[in-house]
């Protein structure tokens, strides 16, 4: 009879054990998935700044919001991404050109800067 409380107080205590080790997995999981987006805002608007050119990049500045929809744990979650893209003049032939990509609900930031050269 001692044998099999031991036995089942071993068990709950790897049962328990897992559990905490599954959450934790599940909390990377989240964070891992909204680096990503972060990661792909961030590029898509580095390319679109590229693809804007030297002379039209300055109209791409600016803050921008946006609401997406996820899941953490299971639970659905609603969330707020904000980018904001910075133009600043180096010189006369060079800019450098800033994406912030950052989403408060969980604690994340993402920062992508490349410089585009007028062309002689």
């Amino acid at each position: 009879m001692l044998e099999a409380i031991i036995a089942t107080m071993m068990l709950l205590i790897v049962v328990i054990m897992s559990q905490g080790f599954w959450m934790s997995c599940a909390q990377m999981i989240g964070k891992s998935r909204a680096r990503a987006l972060g990661t792909y805002i961030a590029e898509q608007a580095i390319e679109k700044a590229i693809a804007a050119g030297f002379n039209r990049v300055d109209t791409l500045a600016g803050k921008k919001s946006m609401q997406l929809e996820a899941s953490s744990s299971g639970r659905p979650i609603t969330f707020t991404v904000t980018s904001e893209i910075t133009i600043v003049p180096i010189d006369d032939t060079l800019k450098s050109v800033q994406v912030v990509v950052k989403w408060d609900e969980l604690d994340g930031k993402v920062v992508y800067e490349t410089l585009l050269s007028s062309s002689l």
